[in-house]
């Protein structure tokens, strides 16, 4: 049998935009790259690995994702990568 834990937590308003940025931030660089994995493999036939993805994201970050969504660069790296596909 699993046993776990329940926790509940009361953010104040600033850690609640907080957490609202990241998890926005998140979410974006995850549709983005699932759409990027897809086009791939429909147009090409080839399979992204986890890898590629990271490696782009350090890239686009940098320049491409810097200049046209700039509030992504107040999330940091490690969690746009953690849940990533």
């Amino acid at each position: 049998m699993r046993q776990g834990n329940v926790y509940r937590v009361y953010p104040t308003e600033e850690q609640k935009k907080a957490l609202e940025n990241h998890f926005g931030a998140v979410r974006f660089v995850y549709n983005r790259f699932l759409h990027i994995r897809k086009e791939a493999y429909e147009k090409q036939r080839i399979s992204v690995n986890r890898a590629y993805l990271d490696n782009l994201l350090s890239e686009k970050k940098g320049g491409y994702f810097k200049e046209m969504y700039p509030w992504l660069k107040e999330v940091n790296s490690q969690s746009l990568q953690q849940d990533m596909l």
